[in-house]
């Protein structure tokens, strides 16, 4: 559990607006679920609403309005205590954000008598593809806030809101948005103490799983996703070895010390050479793709990007960045040599004396620069001289800009 994980927690329990806007794949989901889950044991009631599921395409105001009153209507569980069409037609004189409020004051805050009542807003960022504009909805959750000091029913009822977004994105108006009387919980990378978990799933697979796990940490820089990746490959490739050989032990034996060495070879194979192709489930694609999304704007993100990979020192690993964004066409001959040098191997080779040999030296990264054996400090976990994925030490000033603010939600880059 993240130090995230307890202060969305503490504030959803204290009745805070919080919200939690980060790139994709960084573990929004699982701190929803995880918090829904221990406010429910202590009595709370909780419900989500998903606004992908409603739907921004073919969705007029109405539709999208009532959507949201028909999802905490199920959510709560009131199928059978409202008859909801009928009640949607007896307000069709009032505006749908009124009926919305109407819904919540005098359905919800009376059906759910002296319970205290959390709605956690997921995917907030589909409403930016609606073509009719939404501040009016969140300026009432606003509302809903200053309410408490008129009515105090209102202080039962909290709002937490996720999603791939920030603030300015979803509403520019500051004397309406929430989001200024709010908590941000801010979502990092996991650290070694938090990733036990992950330590525990290793073992009787590797001889030293907090060893490995600290070197995958240094490599993700604590992305989630890539942690998770990480330690699948771990699991699949110890497996695989285990039913090939005949050996009697079905954990890996790494000695003290090579533990870096081998986890190198594991995201050179399986993450860094032929990206594109070993990509599942879809990760880096996806951040390549929106990065290149829109020509006009490529190549000023791209413009930032290379700032970003000539800062001393860079705030992302160059060998994996270059590669990421590279169209395949654009690799040199020695580029397409190394990469078919290595395509037939089916396991990273284990850092000698490992049991199974290997080769002697790690294969050259696709995109990198020199002599990328023994490369600087970028900022990994404890020190590690591995480069971290995503975060670094270094990097460039910040200024909340549109295009920097589009890089960090991509995912590739984090703010310091």
């Amino acid at each position: 559990m993240r130090q995230a994980d307890k202060q969305l927690y503490q504030a959803v329990g204290a009745g805070q607006f919080c919200y939690v806007l980060n790139s994709r794949q960084m573990g929004k989901s699982s701190i929803l679920v995880r918090t829904r889950h221990l406010l429910q044991q202590q009595g709370y009631r909780c419900s989500t609403l998903d606004m992908s599921r409603i739907g921004s395409e073919n969705i007029s105001p109405e539709q999208w309005y009532k959507g949201i009153v028909t999802e905490l209507w199920r959510g709560f569980n009131l199928l059978g205590k409202i008859n909801l069409k009928t009640w949607w037609r007896d307000f069709e004189d009032l505006s749908f954000l009124q009926r919305l409020g109407n819904f919540i004051e005098d359905v919800l805050l009376v059906k759910l008598t002296d319970d205290k009542i959390v709605i956690f807003i997921d995917e907030i960022d589909s409403i930016l593809s609606l073509y009719f504009p939404i501040d009016d909805f969140l300026a009432w959750v606003r509302f809903c806030y200053n309410q408490r000091y008129i009515n105090t029913e209102y202080n039962r009822l909290t709002f937490a809101i996720f999603g791939v977004a920030t603030p300015r994105d979803l509403i520019a108006d500051k004397k309406r948005t929430p989001f200024n009387i709010g908590t941000a919980i801010e979502l990092q990378g996991f650290q070694l103490h938090e990733a036990q978990p992950l330590a525990l799933g290793l073992e009787g697979k590797v001889s030293n799983p907090q060893a490995v796990v600290k070197e995958i940490l240094a490599w993700t820089g604590g992305q989630p996703f890539l942690n998770q990746k990480l330690c699948q490959l771990v699991t699949r490739i110890v497996e695989k070895r285990a039913i090939e050989s005949e050996e009697i032990s079905d954990v890996l034996t790494i000695p003290p010390g090579h533990e870096a060495f081998w986890v190198e070879n594991v995201v050179r194979q399986y993450i860094i050479q032929k990206w594109e192709s070993q990509d599942e489930p879809e990760h880096l694609r996806t951040i390549r793709d929106r990065i290149l999304c829109n020509s006009e704007r490529a190549a000023r993100l791209l413009g930032i990007y290379q700032q970003i990979l000539q800062s001393d020192p860079p705030l992302i690993s160059s060998r994996f960045a270059s590669e990421l964004l590279r169209p395949p066409r654009s690799r040199g001959a020695g580029e397409q040599r190394r990469e078919t040098h290595n395509s037939d191997a089916d396991d990273p080779p284990l850092a000698p004396p490992c049991q199974g040999g290997g080769q002697e030296e790690p294969p050259a990264v696709l995109g990198g620069r020199g002599d990328l054996r023994r490369p600087r400090c970028f900022g990994g976990q404890g020190g590690s001289e591995k480069a971290p994925l995503f975060w670094g030490a270094g990097g460039i000033e910040t200024d909340d800009s549109k295009e920097q603010t589009e890089l960090i939600l991509s995912g590739l880059f984090g703010k310091k």
